[in-house]
């Protein structure tokens, strides 16, 4: 968190994809160097507006996009500049890694959050509130080819105990970072097949 741009530099250590989750900024760039020169560069947005009419239009706030997923990011002995520009800024998580395709998520598939939120009645039936922490989860269902199902169970067995990034879809605002909890495989015949998702988000 700072009053003011964030600029930090890592190595890229063979990652190609970065993500950023719990954002707050008007822009943020990120620059793959080779030495000191800057062989690649994108910049994204950070505030939005959705208007969905005149009254949006004239009375609604602009919004903070939260998510931020950069792609495609080749040098693998190189290094990353991350510069996080606004008059308030703060990042939450940063993702660093390689993306791997795990299926087409199917409809019918669910986020939500839990709340650690105190909700306390007392003898008079007077509401006290005490807001907490919360953390998101997801569950849903995985279309895929049947001979890639090994692979993937393999995949999910190599990230136990470790925290991923899982977007099940590019839209919808579908993104959890944390964990998979006992991931099922279903071979429902030799061409296509199912597994199911529940995964627990991090606080």
């Amino acid at each position: 968190i700072n009053n003011g741009n964030i600029t930090f530099e890592f190595p890229t250590l063979k990652s190609t994809s970065l993500a950023f989750l719990n954002t707050k900024c008007t822009s943020i760039m990120v620059e793959v160097l080779n030495g000191t020169d800057v062989i690649y560069s994108e910049t994204k947005r950070g505030r939005t507006r959705k208007t969905t009419g005149w009254y949006s239009y004239f009375f609604e706030d602009f919004e903070y996009q939260s998510f931020f997923l950069f792609e495609h990011l080749l040098n693998p002995n190189g290094t990353y500049r991350i510069t996080v520009s606004g008059a308030e800024c703060a990042v939450g998580v940063m993702v660093r890694g390689t993306i791997k395709d795990l299926g087409d998520t199917t409809w019918n598939a669910s986020k939500g959050f839990t709340d650690y939120s105190k909700y306390t009645i007392d003898d008079w039936g007077e509401t006290y509130l005490k807001e907490g922490n919360f953390r998101y989860y997801a569950r849903g269902e995985m279309a895929i080819y049947t001979s890639k199902l090994s692979t993937i169970l393999e995949t999910f067995v190599s990230r136990r105990g470790k925290l991923s990034l899982y977007m099940l879809t590019d839209r919808y605002n579908m993104n959890i970072y944390g964990y998979i909890k006992e991931p099922e495989l279903v071979w429902q015949n030799p061409v296509k097949s199912i597994y199911t998702l529940d995964i627990q988000g991090v606080a």
